[in-house]
């Protein structure tokens, strides 16, 4: 029984750190999923989203009673001479007498007071135009952190391709690499046996040598862009990144996205400029409304005591309370100069918006093109690459036998390799040209879903 419970609980050690050691592999959805929740440029994004609600309620605040409450006490130090003569002594009452002596004593007075006051608001179409401005602004910062995750999207993506790219391109540089260091044991079992030219071993070491600085050099570029991949995701750079790999294998069977019609209110940039309009057109009702009265009510309590005694047993009061009507007379053509201004930036929105709205409208269209030159090339190149593979493989075969040259086999292999990396090179265009038009269309959310 005890061997039995031994077993086990190596049997558990053993799996726990196989699944410990096991790396995660990231593929595109996981990565930008990450980046919203871990992304520096997203998080301030959202601080700036909490600002502005915080603005929002600090307007409104003021829409509310404002109270506030006084308090303040005084030591007075005195110092009487009172020189009164005797014939007005003998003039006073005797009965006012014990005051002048007790006048005479004085030396301090304290003093305590305390007090409320209340004002409303209770019509003022400026505050009322404020809070609307704040509300769109709101609005405006939650579309700027839209617009930072698209970016971050696009980013992340065409990194992602990139480097996806560069391990197939890599994969062909090792199996190229391979089948080339067979041709070196050949070539050197020919030369060891009279059968060959040292020159032809020779040509195959430099092209070994020049494949294996290619691999070094295409290594170090996938190394520098996955670490650019965890800048961009908010993943620690000492950390390690395993990202899938597979996404190039479909690229044949994903024929080009269908395109609708060209709907610029879908384009973040637009709305963005849309809702700068609005708080434009809210800036200038809000100068407007500068030339209407404002009306306040207000209310005030306060309380004081006087004593020669630090001791506050006697209180004096008063409330006050009334309604302040502000009518504005003459600014000296301030507003009416604000006006002019809000004019001008409007009309330079508008010119705006129609520059983008051209802008975004070409590359909308270019894009079209960009996925279907890019697809037709992947089928062509495609094609082409297997052509490549079946003369090399035919013509190893015949080096071999002896039917044909070495040069004939390094052409061969040169060729191959050409055909590869410009199969890939159509892969990242294809990718790349299917982000351009999801960043055309506005749908770029749509590689998360």
């Amino acid at each position: 029984m005890k061997r039995r419970v031994i077993i086990f609980f190596l049997l558990t050690i053993i799996t726990w750190n196989a699944g410990a050691q096991e790396k995660k592999t990231w593929n595109l959805k996981q990565l930008i999923q990450y980046s919203f929740e871990n992304s520096p440029m997203i998080r301030i994004a959202k601080m700036k989203i909490d600002e502005s609600t915080f603005k929002t309620r600090e307007t409104k605040s003021k829409q509310l009673p404002q109270i506030s409450g006084t308090v303040g006490g005084q030591a007075m130090f005195i110092n009487l001479k009172m020189d009164i003569p005797a014939a007005m002594i003998n003039q006073i009452p005797s009965q006012y007498l014990p005051i002048i002596d007790a006048i005479r004593d004085i030396d301090k007075l304290y003093s305590l007071s305390g007090g409320v006051q209340l004002t409303q608001v209770i019509y003022n179409p400026q505050l009322r135009n404020g809070i609307l401005t704040a509300k769109s602004a709101e609005d405006l910062y939650r579309l700027s952190e839209t617009q930072q995750k698209e970016d971050l999207i696009y980013e992340i993506a065409s990194n992602y391709y990139q480097i996806l790219v560069n391990f197939s391109q890599l994969a062909v540089i090792e199996n190229n690499y391979q089948n080339l260091n067979q041709a070196e044991k050949s070539a050197d079992l020919l030369y060891k046996n009279d059968l060959g030219k040292k020159t032809d071993l020779n040509r195959i070491k430099v092209n070994i040598i020049n494949l294996g600085t290619q691999k070094e050099q295409l290594q170090n570029a996938i190394s520098k862009q996955i670490n650019y991949l965890k800048v961009l995701c908010g993943i620690p750079v000492n950390d390690s990144l395993e990202i899938d790999r597979n996404e190039p294998a479909n690229i044949q069977t994903n024929p080009p996205l269908n395109v609708a019609t060209f709907a610029p209110e879908s384009r973040t940039e637009y709305k963005s400029l849309q809702i700068q309009k609005n708080l434009e057109a809210l800036n200038q009702k809000n100068i407007k409304a500068g030339y209407q009265p404002s009306l306040a009510a207000f209310g005030q309590a306060s309380y004081q005591s006087y004593n020669t005694k630090f001791s506050f047993n006697q209180w004096s009061n008063n409330e006050v309370i009334g309604l302040s009507l502000s009518i504005p007379i003459f600014d000296g053509g301030e507003k009416r100069s604000k006006i002019r201004q809000s004019d001008f930036k409007t009309n330079q929105l508008e010119e705006q918006m129609k520059q983008t709205i051209s802008q975004m409208e070409s590359e909308y269209r270019n894009s079209i093109n960009e996925v279907r030159t890019s697809y037709n090339a992947i089928l062509a190149q495609d094609a082409n690459k297997k052509l490549a593979t079946d003369i090399y493989e035919q013509t190893n075969l015949q080096y071999k036998e002896g039917m044909s040259n070495l040069t004939d086999l390094l052409d061969a292999e040169t060729s191959l390799r050409t055909t590869q990396d410009a199969y890939d090179q159509h892969v990242l265009d294809f990718k790349i040209a299917n982000l351009n038009l999801l960043k055309a269309q506005g749908k770029l959310n749509t590689i998360i879903q």
